[in-house]
C-alpha cells in the first residue's frame, strides 16, 4: 500500500489501517526509499507484512518496499521471500541502531561547535570531523583523505571518493574536495569561495561541497551560482542545512537539495 494512501487502501480491502505514526517510524528507519539495497526508489512506497499476517501491524513485522519489490515478494518461488525479508527487516534495524548512536555523537559535536568555546584548532578539527561522519552516511562516498595539500598554499580539508550509484550525485566527479569553515562571527564571503573555486580548478575537480557553519553572503553565493556557467559547481551547506542533515535519514537527499539549490542560483 502507498504510504500516501495507505488508510484509504487499507479501509478498502478490509485491512486494518498502519497507524501513521508507525508509518512514519518506518520510513524513517528506511530512509523514505525502498528496503532493498541498491533500488533506492523514493516513489510509490508500500507496507509489506512480513509473516504474511496483513492485520500484524507491529513495526517489527512491516518492511517499507517499492511497488515493484513488493509484489516480488508476494510471487511464489521469488528470491524475495519471507526469509530473506525477515533478513532484511533485521539488517534495516540493526543500522537503524547503529545510527542513532552515531547521531548522538554528531549532535554532541554539532553543540559544541555552536559556541565560542573550542579554540581555533580544535573547531577546525571537530567541524571535519562532523562533516565527514555527515558525508560518509551516503551510499557510495568514501571518505578517502583529510587536510591534504593544495598547490596554491593551502589545503582540501576533506577528500570525498564517489562511488555512489545514484544517477544525480554519480555526476559530481569521482573525487569531491570538501571546505569547512567553523568561525561564528561572520558568514562565508566571497573572495573564499573564489579561493575554493581555485584550489577545484588547479585540482582539476569539477565540484565540491563548502560547510560553513555562519552561512554565506548573497555575494558568496551569487559567485557560487556564476561557478556553474564555468562548469565547476560548490554546494554550499549552512547551519540550517547541517541541523537537517544531522536529523536525516537520506542525507544523500540533503545534498541533492543544496545542490539544486547552486544550480538555481547559477
Amino acid at each position: 500500500m502507498s504510504a500516501s494512501t495507505a488508510t484509504a487502501v487499507t479501509r478498502r480491502q478490509g485491512r486494518i489501517p498502519v497507524p501513521a505514526e508507525v508509518q512514519r517510524k518506518l520510513l524513517l528507519e528506511c530512509g523514505f526509499q525502498c528496503s532493498v539495497p541498491q533500488c533506492r526508489t523514493t516513489q510509490a512506497l508500500e507496507f509489506h507484512h512480513v509473516n504474511g499476517n496483513r492485520r500484524d501491524n507491529r513495526e517489527d513485522n512491516l518492511l517499507v518496499l517499492c511497488a515493484v519489490h513488493h509484489a516480488l515478494a508476494h510471487e511464489p518461488r521469488s528470491r524475495l521471500d519471507r526469509k530473506a525479508c525477515i533478513w532484511l527487516k533485521q539488517g534495516i534495524t540493526k543500522l537503524s541502531r547503529v545510527l542513532e548512536v552515531d547521531k548522538k555523537e554528531l549532535i554532541r559535536i554539532w553543540k559544541k561547535l555552536r559556541t565560542e568555546g573550542p579554540g581555533g584548532d580544535e573547531r577546525g578539527r571537530l567541524i571535519e570531523s562532523l562533516t565527514a561522519g555527515l558525508l560518509a552516511t551516503i551510499p557510495g562516498f568514501i571518505v578517502a583523505k583529510r587536510g591534504i595539500p593544495s598547490p596554491i598554499g593551502d589545503r582540501v580539508d576533506i577528500l570525498i571518493r564517489n562511488e555512489t550509484a545514484d544517477p544525480f550525485l554519480s555526476k559530481l566527479g569521482p573525487y569531491v574536495p570538501v571546505e569547512c569553515k567553523a568561525r561564528l562571527d561572520r558568514p562565508v564571503e566571497a573572495p573564499e569561495v573564489a579561493a575554493f573555486l581555485g584550489k577545484m580548478a588547479l585540482n582539476r575537480f569539477t565540484t565540491g561541497i563548502m560547510f560553513s557553519l555562519s552561512g554565506f553572503t548573497q555575494e558568496a553565493v551569487s559567485m557560487a551560482g556564476s561557478a556553474t556557467r564555468k562548469d565547476l559547481m560548490i554546494i554550499l551547506v549552512g547551519p540550517d542545512d547541517v541541523s537537517d542533515m544531522i536529523e536525516s535519514r537520506n542525507r544523500a537527499e540533503n545534498i541533492k537539495e543544496a545542490a539544486t539549490r547552486s544550480l538555481l542560483a547559477g
